[in-house]
């Protein structure tokens, strides 16, 4: 989970490149006993400072993803837009990281409890579910539908429209834009045919060779 983290790989490495106190010269298991001892501190104090708590980052991200979202359905702005994304990718980031918790959680309660797990696993699948349904969606009035039936009619209505939609074609070729490099007089000369004697003294002054 820690590993998701764009900064974790760093910290690790500057704390475990960094000279050993009280004197950098020793080696073996005492230096690596040492170096263990102070990454456990620096990645506790890491985990308080920076990691936080994974589940009040999501649902503080959770609420910015909706008022940003919001906002932009209000009004389509560029920077708002940029700003939207940004959020949900740093949303993406939190859920890859939980979903990461979570495997984890799975797999150590697994190997403890064994088969007397089903009520754990069938509330983590509950949730899980959960988290990915649609529970309410906004209409082009700004108004919210709640019911299943009121949702899937107005997202099939909003796809059919989007394909439906026709497209007028429009003439972006513009001659205006292309140089005029060769005269018409020589422009004509290279559309012409060769005569008979261009041809002949065309063969007949290839190299035989």
């Amino acid at each position: 989970m820690w590993m998701l983290h764009d900064s974790f790989l760093e910290v690790v490495q500057e704390n475990w490149n960094a000279p050993v106190f009280p004197s950098n010269s020793m080696n073996g298991m005492k230096r690596f006993w040492l170096k263990l001892k102070r990454l456990k501190q620096v990645l506790n104090l890491w985990n308080h400072k920076v990691f936080k708590n994974l589940f009040t980052n999501i649902l503080l991200c959770e609420d910015k993803v909706l008022s940003l979202d919001n906002g932009y359905q209000l009004c389509h702005d560029n920077t708002k837009f940029n700003l939207l994304q940004e959020a949900k990718a740093s949303l993406f980031k939190l859920q890859a990281q939980e979903e990461a918790f979570w495997k984890r959680k799975a797999s150590a309660k697994h190997l403890v409890d064994g088969d007397n797990n089903t009520k754990y696993f069938h509330s983590f699948v509950n949730r899980k579910r959960v988290k990915n349904s649609i529970s309410k969606i906004m209409g082009e009035d700004g108004s919210f539908m709640k019911e299943k039936e009121e949702i899937a009619n107005f997202v099939v209505q909003h796809v059919q429209i989007r394909l439906n939609k026709v497209f007028t074609s429009s003439n972006i070729f513009n001659e205006n834009l292309i140089p005029n490099i060769i005269s018409q007089e020589v422009n004509a000369l290279l559309g012409n045919h060769p005569s008979m004697d261009k041809l002949k003294e065309i063969i007949f002054d290839i190299n035989g060779d």
